[in-house]
């Protein structure tokens, strides 16, 4: 019995070591709009647009955020690297390096299509 008790006290500790470090692989993770494009590749509309409401056929549109029938232009292909440029300001003195797209695991009110999460690690720069 003592073996087995040891057995799930070392299980647990792993676990939970695991669980902080994979917490601490990124610091944060912004909201962008987006739609696929190809592998590593997403069409995405600049800060202040996003996709209208109605799904057209061919390359993804681009509104006003807020207005209705606003066209603004195509969407544009980008990297979540780029995307995460255009979309996030990180704070003075550091740079955001994106870590890679988050799945949404549990559907929620106010999540919409069209969009991907991309999560961030701050690292320093200017040094």
């Amino acid at each position: 019995m003592k073996k087995h008790t040891l057995g799930a006290i070392l299980a647990i500790s792993l676990v939970a070591s695991g669980l902080v470090s994979a917490q601490a692989a990124w610091d944060g993770y912004v909201e962008v709009p987006a739609k696929a494009s190809e592998p590593h590749r997403w069409y995405t509309c600049r800060k202040g647009e996003t996709f209208p409401g109605n799904a057209s056929s061919g390359a993804p549109k681009c509104v006003k955020a807020g207005a209705v029938d606003t066209y603004q232009g195509d969407a544009v292909p980008m990297s979540l690297q780029e995307m995460l440029d255009e979309h996030f300001r990180a704070p003075a003195g550091y740079k955001a390096v994106a870590v890679g797209p988050l799945p949404v695991m549990v559907p929620r009110f106010g999540v919409k299509d069209g969009a991907v999460y991309i999560a961030y690690r701050l690292e320093r720069s200017g040094f």
